[in-house]
C-alpha cells in the first residue's frame, strides 16, 4: 500500500470557533471530509490564535502549520511568497479555499 497523500489546506481565515459562512463554512466542510479519507493526511495553515480550535479538524496539533505572527494585512503576501519555500518537499497537494496559492511551489496546488 503506497503512503497517503500530503494535503494542506490553506485555513488562514478560519477562526478557532470554526463558525463561520460562506468560505469559512467550505473550508470547515471540506477539512472534515478529507480528514475522514484514508488516503488523505490532512494539514492545515492556521493562524496561531485559532490552532487549539482547529485541531480537532486534523486529528492532531503536528498536522496544523502555523503562519506567523504578522498583521492582517500582510498574511497574503507571505502566503502568496514567502510560503512555498519554507515547506517545499512537505506536501503532495497545497489547497487554497480562498484566490490565493503560494509561487514556487512544487506541489499540485488547487483553487
Amino acid at each position: 500500500m503506497s503512503r497517503p497523500v500530503r494535503w494542506l489546506l490553506m485555513a488562514g481565515h478560519v477562526p478557532s470557533s470554526t463558525r463561520g459562512g460562506g468560505i469559512v463554512r467550505y473550508t470547515v466542510e471540506l477539512a472534515r471530509a478529507l480528514h475522514r479519507r484514508p488516503d488523505v493526511e490532512l494539514h492545515l495553515l492556521v493562524e496561531p490564535a485559532a490552532a487549539d480550535g482547529l485541531a480537532d479538524l486534523v486529528g492532531d496539533r503536528d498536522r496544523l502549520v502555523l503562519l506567523p505572527g504578522l498583521p492582517g494585512p500582510a498574511v497574503p503576501a507571505y502566503e502568496r511568497t514567502l510560503l512555498g519555500p519554507r515547506l517545499r518537499g512537505r506536501f503532495d497537494v497545497v489547497q487554497g479555499a480562498k484566490h490565493l496559492l503560494p509561487v514556487a511551489w512544487d506541489a499540485r496546488t488547487a483553487c
